[in-house]
């Protein structure tokens, strides 16, 4: 399996790889799902710190502020579970499609005399 930079660094070299050694592998899709978790990642990450400054806020606000800030970590709770339920089913495709990548040459151990894995 290939490391994800390695694939967005050489895209090309990887299409060459998986077309030499007749794996049945869109590339071009992997690098789309990759694409897609490191775009969910970040807005998961985004709005997990919108909840933890909420959380501080609401611990200094007065009764009505807290009202809202309520209603606002409802909403944030939904859509925290929509986000990480997107990017569990988008890593669930992404590691489908990398397991498919062929190894790396050069960084895969080799058998013989100098290593003992044979």
């Amino acid at each position: 399996m290939l490391d994800k930079r390695f694939i967005r660094e050489n895209p090309d070299a990887v299409k060459d790889a998986v077309r030499v050694k007749g794996i049945d592998l869109d590339v071009d899709e992997l690098l789309d799902l990759d694409r897609d978790s490191r775009k969910l990642q970040h807005e998961l990450d985004e709005a997990q710190a919108r909840k933890k400054s909420s959380s501080k806020e609401f611990a200094r606000a007065d009764e009505g502020r807290r009202a809202e800030l309520r209603a606002e970590h409802e909403t944030l709770d939904t859509h925290l579970r929509t986000l990480r339920e997107q990017l569990a089913e988008t890593n669930e495709k992404l590691q489908g499609l990398l397991l498919l990548t062929p190894p790396s040459h050069g960084r895969t151990p080799r058998s013989g005399p100098t290593n003992p894995r044979t």
